[in-house]
């Protein structure tokens, strides 16, 4: 018995169903220029075959590899993967496929994937920036020749869009819902070198200061470098003075759960002798011995949002954008009242 041939192009497919190929197009794209019955025939007959697009050659036509490269610092951390998921899902929507490299700070080796993705000739970049944020004139070299967008945050020099989370007002958030539990003494936990850090922490100061309230410098601790030890060792020394705070607020919920595993640890009640207040809206922050008080970032949207920038239409012509999105205050079991 001889075997049905599986149609090779769009073209070929045209033929075997008797319609035009512009028709095949059409019922593929979803395009309302068509009836339903005969894009319900067509993508039945598709399925039927087995047919696939010849992306190669489609690409080759319209000049592109519909691929999609993604540089981040840190595949590890717990807020990028739903940012990527976003990415890689509103790419997939639109018959792209991603590419997805890590650089870890390290500014050269951002540059040596930067220009590797640049080699593989994917259409469109987000990156997520080194701390340093130095790549600035790379980056505009790049835009020439393909849409990037920065996440998180834009890069001084740098002349292409940004999607980013307003840090600012994620630290006031966590500062105002403090202060509406009638906390008047703070204390603060963050990372050094670290351009969220500082945003979060000017949110929350200058909120206080609206309120007539100022950090003392013996409760912050702002400049810690990476790592679970160096927050224990930080929050310790905090919470072990004779005068110690009455709420803490720390830049992100891995230091908010190390600072309440210390605060346990010492016998403190969260939230009655201290309420704690991270940053990020991880999921798992719910489990934690006392379910965590936390401003979340809108990580899906972050993703989706830079994805759809990059694979405009208009994105190698339009104006530069700084989308900037608004993180929420997830209020959970680590908040409350001031003890007297």
């Amino acid at each position: 018995m001889d075997q049905q041939v599986r149609p090779r192009t769009i073209s070929d497919l045209a033929h075997c169903m008797g319609v035009s190929a512009m028709t095949i197009h059409r019922a593929i794209a979803g395009k309302p220029d068509i009836s339903a019955k005969t894009r319900d025939r067509i993508l039945a007959e598709i399925e039927r075959l087995g047919w696939r697009p010849n992306m190669a050659a489609r690409g080759l036509r319209q000049g592109k590899t519909f691929t999609l490269g993604i540089l981040v610092s840190n595949v590890a951390s717990s807020f990028l993967p739903e940012i990527l998921q976003g990415v890689d899902r509103a790419a997939e929507e639109q018959g792209y496929h991603t590419f997805v490299s890590v650089h870890e700070h390290d500014r050269v080796r951002a540059e040596r994937h930067l220009r590797a993705l640049e080699s593989k000739g994917v259409d469109g970049l987000v990156y997520y920036p080194t701390e340093a944020g130095t790549e600035g004139e790379l980056l505009n070299e790049l835009h020439e020749s393909m849409p990037v967008v920065t996440l998180m945050r834009s890069i001084p020099g740098f002349r292409g869009s940004s999607v980013e989370v307003d840090d600012r007002l994620g630290g006031s958030l966590a500062a105002q819902h403090l202060l509406e539990l009638g906390h008047r003494s703070f204390g603060f936990l963050g990372y050094g070198n670290n351009h969220l850090t500082a945003e979060r922490l000017a949110g929350f100061a200058e909120t206080l200061r609206q309120a007539g309230v100022s950090l003392r410098p013996e409760w912050v601790a702002a400049d810690l470098e990476l790592g679970d030890d160096p927050t224990r060792c930080a929050a310790a020394r905090i919470l072990t003075q004779e005068q110690r705070p009455t709420a803490l607020f720390c830049p992100s919920d891995r230091m908010a759960a190390r600072t309440m595993q210390v605060a346990l640890a010492l016998g403190l009640r969260i939230p009655e002798d201290l309420s704690l207040v991270g940053f990020n809206g991880d999921p798992w922050t719910s489990l934690l011995p006392v379910p965590l008080t936390t401003v979340a970032q809108p990580r899906h949207e972050l993703g989706t949002r830079a994805a759809a920038v990059v694979l405009s239409p208009e994105a190698a012509h339009a104006a530069p954008r700084r989308i900037v999105l608004a993180p929420r205050l997830l209020v959970g079991g680590s908040s409350a009242l001031p003890v007297s």
